[in-house]
């Protein structure tokens, strides 16, 4: 009896041990894993960290280069349309005198004839014109004539039309007689046009001198 009774407590004991080093060893095989698990993800946590800090890196070189390449400086400000010019209306302005020369020298015509004259009878007198444009306005000269004592001479035309500016001169010797006591009268007259006016402008001038005594004027009928 006691022998079969340590026997039985024998392989009890056996078997308790057995288990203790069973458990033992699932434990220490846990824990390993445990502890290889938590490497592992130490391990891919800091590759992970590394990538995400290469990658970080990469993209903030390539956004600074692509700034760098991209970047366009900023227009200057776009200035305000010009406006059109103002076109002034054609305005053109004629002028003559008449002078009489003698020995070299001249003399305004209604200053010399008009107060007591002793020279010729026949003398040649002077008269000079002029058109010219006013303000500097660009204008073609389209008619040009010149009346003396009721007698028109067509200037413009026969001759083609020209543009003043320049200031267009000219002049031209008349013999007349100064004593026989007449009234000379004389005009000068230009039409123009100017691109964009559809309307033509005018100008004249006109010169009058009498010699020796004056017609006299009739006086009004008294009522």
């Amino acid at each position: 009896m006691r022998l079969g009774s340590a026997i039985i407590l024998g392989a009890f004991a056996l078997l308790g041990h057995a288990r203790s080093e069973s458990v033992e060893g699932d434990a220490t095989a846990k824990a390993e894993t445990l502890r290889a698990g938590k490497k592992a993800r130490n391990v891919l946590v800091g590759e992970d960290l590394q990538v995400r800090t290469e990658d970080e890196d990469y993209w903030g070189r390539f956004l600074q280069t692509s700034m760098s390449i991209t970047a366009m400086p900023t227009p200057p400000p776009t200035p305000p349309p010009t406006p059109p010019p103002t076109l002034k209306p054609c305005d053109i302005k004629v002028t003559m005198n008449c002078t009489l020369v003698n020995d070299g020298q001249e003399a305004d015509c209604k200053a010399t004839f008009e107060n007591e004259y002793e020279g010729d009878c026949d003398v040649n007198v002077k008269y000079c014109y002029s058109v010219d444009s006013v303000d500097g306005v660009e204008q073609t000269i389209s008619e040009l004539t010149v009346t003396h004592e009721g007698e028109v001479t067509m200037i413009v035309p026969p001759a083609d039309a020209f543009m003043v500016p320049p200031v267009y001169e000219w002049c031209e010797t008349k013999l007349i007689n100064v004593c026989e006591g007449e009234t000379f009268k004389s005009c000068v007259e230009a039409n123009a046009t100017m691109e964009g006016f559809t309307e033509m402008c005018e100008d004249k001038d006109t010169y009058e001198f009498f010699t020796g005594t004056p017609e006299p004027t009739s006086s009004p009928t008294p009522p």
